[in-house]
């Protein structure tokens, strides 16, 4: 018998041999599986699982999956059904040995190899996606794919990922397109109203009939002999060839087996990204084409109302105050303007460039050299190859394929780039999408010395431009947490624009350690339970990747823990101080205290000030685990404070305070000084006068609270606000009329409670006295009810309500007028008011 070990498997030029390590996807073999073919007598191993290891048929065989650690056995090919042609009989002796402790090695196949039972045993290659369409022409397009050098786009490598999709609509504003171009047809927007609505009728309403695949803009134009160019209809087709040639490069069909691959023309499942014909150019008499602003105006607006989410104007421009509110309109509802920089090799934009808020598009050739032909300038955003493309082609309406060169072709490349970012990520803003296209680029300055800063931020690279799109992002672990073997630890991911099969690996010693796969295949959810094995670590670090594209994926920030020695447990801790409830003053020094269980080298402490809502902020790292440290209090002052302790080595240990605390100013730390001015001590003033506030501030205060006090209840009584106002200076106050013998003022910063200043001394409020009218010239007796006062002060005034001047002060409740000392002019007017102090 023959027996062979195949231990080596070729992919793309690189060997990997099974050892137990794994190389980078692309250039690998499987970790946790091999493939082994029987000898024909031997066909039917029928594997059972014993409780510890995977039964078969051959008594070797059983005793090295033991060994191994074999986890399961399955035929590579299930048995056909009876009824069915079960095809070559050599299929059934393909058997895959599913490896639980893994990795696969060199001697674990040897063996297998050896057994009396088995033919060969092989390693599983695992190879990198790479999507290369099978268009006749494709060979042509050295732009999407080269291998001299490394002056294309990688498309190839970008179609793994994505290949194009009907909700990037591109408006194709040029010459028109050859719409039933076999390489086109597949890719070209249609109207749904108008395709199944009736013929002759705006279905639509859009004022235009039967626009099936768009509009041709044009009317009354001298266009080429034989050119459509009298009227507008419904026929947007291509006389030129310059527009189906844009259409081509940005969208033909891929993997149609017919002629080129377009960049987001799908093919293989993908349905393609859309073309929507807006013919706004035509063919003059004098053999050079053309553009006018007008249909470019109106095309953008059609564009817009139908769902264009990108428009190709491989075409110059100069301002139109119609185009400009077009364009505008159209930049406001998100869409994307890929504007050709022009041909005339110098740095002056054109209208569309010139505006900021369109992407302008340079052209380089085969070798990453800006073309003799391509403006320049700092107004570039993104250069693409525009040299000796090769595309669909309209020769005056005849279907066929040609070269091109120039900013169209560029534009065009970046066209399609705009609708596979956009099939990728529909939710994407204009912004978004902007960036990932921008930042997807080869840096061209070496190959363009004199042209650093004039070519944008690079040569588009269409398959960096696409991982711009998706993410995966490791949530768990991701640093310090614990593992430990014979448990069940849980993977936590989140994916950004991309889902299918993954690939989860594990290091145990990163960097320098082996990547093991732990899962490959597509997961149910973004969480992923697996059994945790040894060997015991400390510098353990996980991979997720994509299947689809390796080049996606994360690993984990920092290293977690597999296993834990006996001596070396846990840690627990108790936070002792600041107790809750006090307040901590803000640039004093307290102490912080805790014990810890099982103690650790360093550890971080962490203050939230709006406790459970704050974010923690750390406020001592990397802390001896000493039991005590001096925290010097920093601003801003709250009343919700937690702190918080945590294990440097083990982050999901700690302690927090079990209640809340403050943290405060100091008292005229921070605080305005402010001084009372007026009144300050010694003044009468009455109820219904309107008198100044009068006070100093040094320092910051916006606003201020004025306060009445009564001092026979302040300070421990409450103080009245009378008035919030600005920090003026002053304020007018219509006195109260409530009778205050020692009243006081109080003026504070409203938004700082510990500033304010109070009056020296107390001034005294008296309330307004009744009026006691004297209708007639005669002697008089005022009366009043005594209100408890030790005096009263009598006053007389020309008017009810005019200015009243003091009489005499009396100690009684009478006060006697004698009539002969008045005269029928005289005051009939009288006040009495209590008095603070003795005749």
């Amino acid at each position: 018998m023959r027996r062979s070990v195949l231990v080596v498997c070729l992919v793309v030029g690189m060997a990997c041999s099974a050892h137990a390590r794994a190389l980078d996807p692309g250039a690998s073999c499987a970790q946790n599986r091999f493939i082994i073919r029987t000898w024909p007598e031997f066909a039917d191993l029928s594997p059972t699982w014993n409780g510890e290891t995977v039964v078969v048929a051959d008594s070797e065989l059983t005793a090295l999956n033991a060994k191994w650690g074999i986890s399961e056995v399955e035929p590579l090919f299930p048995p056909a059904p009876a009824d069915s042609d079960g095809g070559s009989s050599e299929l059934r002796t393909y058997w895959r040995f599913w490896v639980r402790l893994g990795p696969v090695s060199e001697d674990m196949l040897a063996e297998f190899a050896a057994a009396s039972a088995v033919e060969l045993a092989e390693p599983v290659a695992i190879d990198r996606i790479c999507y290369d369409p099978n268009d006749p022409a494709y060979v042509n397009q050295w732009y999407l794919q080269t291998t001299a050098g490394d002056h294309d786009i990688d498309a190839p490598e970008a179609w793994s990922l994505q290949r194009g999709h009907a909700n990037a609509i591109i408006g194709l504003m040029d010459t028109g397109v050859q719409y039933e171009h076999p390489d086109l047809a597949g890719t070209i927007w249609t109207n749904e109203a108008e395709i199944y609505g009736v013929p002759g009728f705006d279905d639509d309403g859009n004022g235009r009939i039967d626009d099936y695949y768009g509009w041709d803009f044009i009317v009354y134009e001298m266009a080429y002999p034989g050119e459509d160019g009298r009227y507008t209809d419904n026929t947007p087709t291509d006389f030129v060839g310059h527009g189906t040639h844009v259409a081509g490069i940005a969208a033909a069909v891929l993997n149609n087996a017919i002629g080129v691959s377009g960049i987001s023309g799908g093919g293989s499942g993908f349905e393609g990204a859309r073309l929507m014909v807006l013919r706004i150019g035509w063919l003059g008499a004098d053999e050079n084409a053309y553009v006018a602003m007008d249909y470019a105006a109106q095309a953008i607006e059609y564009g817009r109302r139908k769902g264009v989410t990108v428009f190709s104007c491989a075409w110059t421009s100069r301002f139109h105050t119609a185009l400009a509110s077009a364009v505008t309109n159209a930049v406001n509802d998100g869409i994307i303007f890929c504007v050709a920089a022009g041909n005339s090799n110098n740095s002056l934009p054109y209208y569309l460039s010139s505006r900021g808020d369109c992407i302008d598009i340079a052209a380089t050739d085969e070798n990453d050299i800006k073309t003799s032909i391509s403006n320049f300038g700092t107004w570039v955003d993104i250069c693409a190859p525009g040299q000796t493309i090769y595309s669909t082609y309209s020769d005056h309406y005849t279907n066929t394929y040609g070269y091109g060169s120039g900013t169209s072709m560029a534009s065009a490349t970046v066209t399609g780039a705009v609708a596979l970012i956009r099939s990728q990520r529909p939710d994407w803003s204009r912004e978004q999408i902007s960036t990932a296209l921008l930042t997807g680029v080869d840096d061209i300055d070496d190959e363009n010395p004199v042209y650093v800063g004039l070519l944008g931020s690079g040569r588009l690279n269409l398959n960096l431009a696409l991982l711009n799109t998706v993410s995966y992002t490791l949530i768990s672990p991701n640093g310090g947490e614990i593992w430990i073997p014979g448990d069940s630890a849980t993977i936590v991911w989140e994916s950004d624009g991309i889902d299918g099969g993954i690939i989860v690996s594990l290091s145990r010693e990163f960097p320098d350690g082996e990547w093991e796969d732990l899962f490959v295949g597509e997961p149910a959810t973004d969480t992923l339970h697996v059994a945790v094995t040894a060997p015991n670590c400390t510098r353990a670090r996980l991979r997720i990747m994509s299947q689809l594209s390796p080049m996606v994926g994360d690993t984990s920030d920092s290293e977690f823990t597999i296993g834990l020695a006996e001596s070396h447990l846990r840690p627990f801790f108790t936070l002792q101080a600041p107790k809750s409830g006090g307040e901590l003053t803000i640039d004093e020094w307290y102490p912080i205290q805790w014990t810890t269980v099982n103690s650790v080298g360093a550890v971080t402490l962490s203050l939230n000030r709006d406790f459970p809502y704050g974010s923690w902020e750390d406020i001592l790292s990397h802390t001896a685990d000493d039991g005590s440290a001096f925290w010097k209090v920093a601003g801003p002052p709250c009343s919700n404070a937690r702190l918080r302790i945590v294990s440097d080595d083990y982050p999901t240990e700690g302690d927090s305070t079990d209640g809340l605390f403050s943290i405060a100013f100091q008292l005229n730390q921070y605080a305005p000084s402010i001084e009372v001015i007026s009144p300050n001590g010694g003044e009468v003033w009455y109820g219904g006068e309107v008198k100044m506030l009068r006070w100093t501030c040094d320092g910051d205060c916006d606003s201020v609270r004025i306060m009445l006090c009564n001092v026979h209840d302040f300070p421990n009584g409450p103080c009245e606000t009378i008035i919030i106002t600005a920090n003026d200076l002053e304020e007018s106050w219509v006195v109260c009329r409530e009778t205050i013998p020692e009243a006081r003022i109080l003026v504070a910063c409203l938004d700082i409670k510990e500033s304010g200043d109070l009056s020296d001394l107390s001034f005294a409020i008296m309330g307004s006295p009744q009026v006691v009218t004297n209708s007639q010239v005669q002697d008089i007796v005022l009366r009043w009810n005594s209100t408890g006062a030790r005096c009263y002060i009598v006053r007389s005034s020309l008017e009810p309500f005019g200015a009243f001047s003091d009489l005499e002060v009396v100690t009684t409740d009478t006060f006697f007028v004698d009539a002969g000392v008045l005269r029928e002019t005289d005051s009939k007017f009288y006040q009495v008011q209590s008095s603070p102090s003795m005749p």
